[in-house]
């Protein structure tokens, strides 16, 4: 304690891995505040014995059973040095070295890094950290990330890489632009490089690898869009972007944040005019849209809802029509008529009209028009 106890316990702790734990537990005691000689010793040993890690499994155990996680936390080049050699340690290590790497991996996640420490990977990850690689396409390189940075930050590439050891991991659902800026989102904390083109697919990859994080940061970054673009100068464009947003959200993570933003601003800050010829334009041909598209853009119309109606007997109305298919019957079913009705009466004498003229009407088609004849008369009258 009087200056010689570093000095002296570093020169005793020698070669770490052939040590005893009353060893360790001795060196521990005598290291006293100087607990980073214990880190580097061990530092020391992998980074010269990366190749022979199946030795090291007691003495590594017992050290990241004792490590200081306070230490740690306020040692950051310290605990980087140890990610690194820990990669190194898993690029070269076999099945029998799985136990040490899963210890060591677990343990490093404890430590709560604070955001931006993984900045120093970004742009400077060699050979000895690289040892994940999303590939994007063929053609192109594929790109490297620091495993341990984005296990901390995503359960299911955590899996991927300690469950089911996997090194590569196919991106071709991604822009290269997005899986770079997912993979420097997850080493600074802050989605910096987020932007219109790259948007979605960012999006996409914080749920598919479950970053909840980066997904709510996604989700400002959606509400600020649509607050700054939805006005009465709203291009065709913007409208788009943001609608596709939402129609992937319902579709894929059946959720209806997006789509709630969007009728919100779109009602109270586009002109109604504008909104129905973008909702016209973006609907197009029913008869090729999935139901949740037409769901949307019903959402979205709100009191113009006639118009899809209109849309609905313009088809009905074509010769070479004979009878309802799956999207009539689901408009049918989805339109409130009623509305429709009190909006333009003689839109109901034309929709009858048509669906009278169909020639090959089959039982799912006349039950159907039944119960649509009840709950207009039920709502209607006769």
């Amino acid at each position: 304690s009087s200056g010689i106890n570093a000095e002296y316990g570093q020169s005793y702790l020698g070669d770490f891995i052939c040590l005893s734990k009353s060893k360790l537990e001795l060196c521990q005691a005598v290291v006293r505040s100087d607990h980073h000689l214990l880190v580097e010793a061990l530092i020391a040993y992998l980074e010269e014995h990366n190749d022979m890690i199946v030795q090291t499994v007691k003495n590594c155990e017992w050290f990241f059973k004792n490590t200081y996680k306070d230490f740690m936390k306020k040692n950051f080049e310290l605990s980087r040095r140890l990610l690194c050699v820990i990669c190194a340690a898993r690029v070269k290590a076999g099945s029998n070295d799985l136990e040490f790497i899963l210890l060591a991996i677990d343990r490093l996640f404890s430590l709560e890094l604070p955001l931006g420490y993984g900045r120093l990977q970004v742009g400077n990850i060699d050979s000895v950290q690289a040892c994940l690689h999303f590939k994007v396409d063929d053609e192109e390189p594929m790109i490297a990330v620091n495993p341990i940075l984005l296990c901390i930050n995503s359960p299911v590439i955590k899996s991927l890489v300690t469950d089911q050891h996997q090194n590569i991991l196919e991106a071709d659902d991604f822009s290269r632009a997005a899986v770079e800026c997912f993979a420097e989102a997850c080493y600074t904390g802050k989605p910096e490089t987020v932007t219109v083109d790259n948007f979605q697919d960012v999006f996409k990859m914080s749920h598919a690898f479950k970053v909840d994080w980066l997904k709510k940061k996604c989700e400002l970054f959606f509400s600020n869009y649509v607050d700054t673009k939805f006005n009465q100068s709203c291009n065709y464009d913007d409208f788009v972007f943001a609608v596709d947003l939402a129609l992937f959200q319902m579709e894929k993570l059946k959720e209806g944040s997006f789509l709630s933003l969007i009728i919100s601003a779109a009602s109270s800050n586009i002109l109604p005019s504008t909104r129905t010829k973008y909702i016209q334009q973006y609907l197009g041909d029913f008869e090729t849209q999935s139901t949740c598209k037409i769901d949307i853009c019903i959402a979205l119309i709100r009191s113009d809802v006639c118009l899809i109606l209109e849309s609905l007997i313009q088809h009905l109305q074509n010769p070479e029509v004979k009878c309802l298919n799956e999207k009539s019957r689901y408009l049918l079913n989805k339109l409130d008529l009623s509305v429709c009705f009190r909006k333009k009466p003689e839109l109901r004498k034309v929709l009858f009209s048509a669906l009278r003229n169909l020639t090959e009407v089959d039982r799912e088609d006349f039950r159907l028009i039944l119960e649509l004849c009840e709950r207009l008369s039920e709502t209607l009258g006769s």
